[in-house]
Formats: C-alpha cells, structure tokens, sequence
C-alpha cells in the first residue's frame, strides 16, 4: 500500500512538471485585429478568450500635442496593422477619407494614439524596427495614380523621410521589413501593370542607399524573412499552385511547399520569424447567367515556418486576411 501511494505521487508530480514545461514551450499571445463586420479593433488571447473592443481615445499630431480627431467618430475604417517589438503599441492604418489615409501609432489600451505618417496620403503596409524607435512604412502621395514609395518615420524626433523615387520607373513599393539587426530595410519593387516579377530592394540605413537585392519570379506578394535569405509567396510560378505557400531559398532559387493548398495565399512571416500567418481564401464567383457577383470567405491561418501545425485563428471569419490581424508572442 505505501508503495502505490509513493507511485501516485510520483506520477502527479511528473504530471505537474510535465504541464509546467509544456506551457514554458507555448508563450502567452496577443492578437489584434479589424473586425470586417463592425469595422473596429479588436484584442484576443491567441485561443480567442480575453475577446474585447480596443476603443480609442483620440489621435495626435505627436505624443505632446493636443488630439485633433477622435477616432471612433471620424475613422472611416482600418487597415494593415502591427504590433510593436515590445507589445506595448500598435501600427495601424486608418482612412480618414475616400481618398486619404495615414499611419497611427496606438498604445496597447488605445488610451493615447499619434499620426506617424504626419501627412493624410494613400499608407498602406509598415513594419516597425527592431529597437520600435522607427517605423518603416509604403505611401503614395496621391490617391489615383500615385506609385507608393518607401518612407520612414522617426518616432522618437517625430521627423519623416522618403527613401525611394519610383514614380518615373513604372513600378511601386510594397511589404516593408526591417532585417534582424536594423541595419537594412527589404521591400518589394512590383512592375506596374505586370506583376510576373519582382525585384527585392535593401536599403542600407549607414549609407543611405538604396540598391537591388534580387529579383524573383511572380511573387508579388509575400514576405521576407529578417536575415534576407528566404522569401515566402503564393505559388512556385505564374499561373501554377498560386494556392500553396512557399519558401523560396533567395541564395540557391529553390522553392519549397509548406502548405497543401488549394486556397491559401499571402504569407506573412510572425514570432520573430518562426510562424507564418495566411489567409485561406475559398470565395466562389457566380458567373454572369448567375447573377455575375462573389460569395466571400476568408479566414485567416498560422502555422510554423516549416508548415507545420496549420490552424485556424479564432474570429478569423470577422478578420478577412492576414493583413489586417497580427499576433505578439510574450
């Protein structure tokens, strides 16, 4: 009898340390996201429990000034957004307007929020540094028309600067991001009106220069990993598997599945490059003799970087894509 009893409890206690290091290995999340249907902000633990609505405030010019709008009555709606290195501020883009939209940068509450843009143009994606001092982020400068180009801003002097010239090439930038070490910022250079390619271009932060890195077969959407060697896209080629994630080896140019398809699409790199978030789209058009109109459904997904652990976010049916939800690992 003394026996089983010592057995039992050796058995609970493996079972608690057991339970102990399984949640070391699975960091709390946070996710925020824009809800489709209300068109506001929302924060949930990655299991969706904790689900609340992020009202904000009002905006600022800068952290110091008085706020000149208040967002829950003069926001026409949200776009792409991203946390801060540290989880206590969110990057999000706002449309004031049909035709002008800017950056704002939010604390985690949304009890205090700040124009990062500094003008009302056309924003659309932004990554933050590493340090979460800058924020590097694509705008064009007119509504119709205007090819966007790559911008930094400076929150800590609230200064800004335009680092690309791209409105006699044909092309635009797009998907900013930051390497590893804030040294470098990669984003792509789409040809416009053809997409079949798409050049990569670093810009060096010590010697002002912005240079080609490298050009990549129909991959106009994706995401770059932080130290430069691999791409991540929908689709191995033009019209071929455009519903299947890749990883695409820059150095070598091999190009590896990671999801089964056949409706996944736009990757983004999270969690310090170790996850991947993507939107599965299974919207059905109906033709012309139908009617002629589309039956949405999106749903937003992450898995690892191998491909690995696929899973549906909860709510993602109210998110839409991966642009406009981010997830921070505490």
């Amino acid at each position: 009898m003394v026996r089983f009893k010592l057995f039992t409890i050796a058995i609970i206690i493996f079972l608690f340390y057991s339970c102990s290091l399984f949640e070391e290995d699975e960091p709390e999340a946070k996710v925020v996201y824009v809800s489709k249907s209300e068109d506001v902000l929302y924060t949930q633990n990655l299991d969706g429990t904790d689900n609340r609505r992020l009202y904000i405030k009002g905006i600022q010019d800068d952290i110091n000034s008085h706020p000149h709008i208040v967002a829950d009555s003069t926001i026409m709606n949200y776009g792409p957004l991203r946390w801060s290195p540290d989880g206590t501020k969110i990057a999000v883009v706002v449309n004031v307007a049909y035709d002008a939209s800017e950056l704002i940068i939010l604390t985690a509450d949304g009890r205090k929020a700040w124009s990062a843009s500094l003008n009302s143009q056309m924003v659309s994606g932004s990554d933050w540094s590493p340090d979460g001092t800058k924020i590097a982020y694509t705008m064009s400068t007119t509504y119709y028309g205007g090819a966007p180009e790559l911008f930094i801003t400076d929150l800590e002097t609230n200064t800004w600067k335009k680092i690309t010239d791209l409105s006699t090439q044909k092309t635009r930038a797009s998907v900013p991001r930051w390497s590893s070490d804030g040294t470098k910022i990669y984003f792509s250079i789409v040809p416009f009106p053809t997409e079949d390619t798409t050049n990569i271009g670093v810009y060096d932060i010590a010697t002002d220069r912005v240079e080609l890195y490298t050009t990549i077969p129909w991959a106009w959407v994706g995401s770059i990993s932080g130290d430069g060697t691999t791409f991540y896209r929908t689709g191995q080629s033009k019209g071929s598997n455009k519903g299947k994630i890749y990883s695409y080896n820059i150095t070598k140019g091999i190009a590896k599945v990671l999801s089964p398809g056949p409706n996944d699409e736009s990757p983004r790199l999270v969690d310090n490059d170790q996850r991947i978030l993507y939107t599965q789209n299974n919207s059905i058009y109906h033709p012309p003799g139908d009617g002629g109109y589309w039956t949405h459904d999106f749903s937003v997904w992450l898995m690892d970087i191998n491909g690995n652990n696929p899973h549906r976010l909860p709510h993602s049916e109210d998110i839409g894509s991966q642009n406009y939800v981010d997830v921070y690992w505490r």
